[in-house]
């Protein structure tokens, strides 16, 4: 069975599974903080920071991942901001995305095995669009967002 294949089915049958180029899943990390060592060592051996601010930022992240919530949040996060990048990059290079999240991640993390250190926050189909999409209604800027203090 293909891959994609196998997706469908955990995906509730959305066809765009298997009609698009490639499906991307966007996993959050939620021990990211393990990854410092490598980016601020970088970042030191390029001259970008002293070895004191990688030293400080490293033990500021490592202290604010003691908290499971704050590394869930930060999984979210990163991954959604990276998520958005995607898009915005595949639609400039002329392709189409659709962000999904109407899946079963617990069937997807079986599936897939997908290790504990990952947790599922969405699948992104790419490819050309075969038709324009429909058009969606937003809620407006106002009913979200606030531009004074409440």
């Amino acid at each position: 069975m293909m891959q994609k294949e196998k997706l469908l089915s955990i995906a509730n049958g959305q066809k765009q599974i298997i009609q698009s180029s490639v499906v991307i899943a966007v996993l959050g990390d939620l021990e990211a903080n393990k990854n410092t060592e490598i980016v601020y060592d970088a970042a030191v051996e390029a001259g970008l920071i002293p070895n004191e601010v990688r030293d400080r930022l490293a033990a500021q992240i490592a202290d604010y991942y003691q908290d499971p919530q704050f590394a869930r949040d930060s999984a979210f996060s990163n991954a959604g901001l990276f998520a958005m990048q995607l898009m915005l990059t595949a639609k400039a290079l002329g392709y189409d995305t659709c962000p999904m999240v109407g899946y079963n991640q617990e069937q997807f993390v079986k599936s897939f095995n997908v290790p504990a250190r990952y947790a599922p926050v969405m699948l992104i189909c790419v490819g050309l669009a075969a038709k324009a999409g429909r058009p969606s209604n937003r809620l407006p800027l106002g009913q979200f967002a606030v531009f004074n203090p409440f």
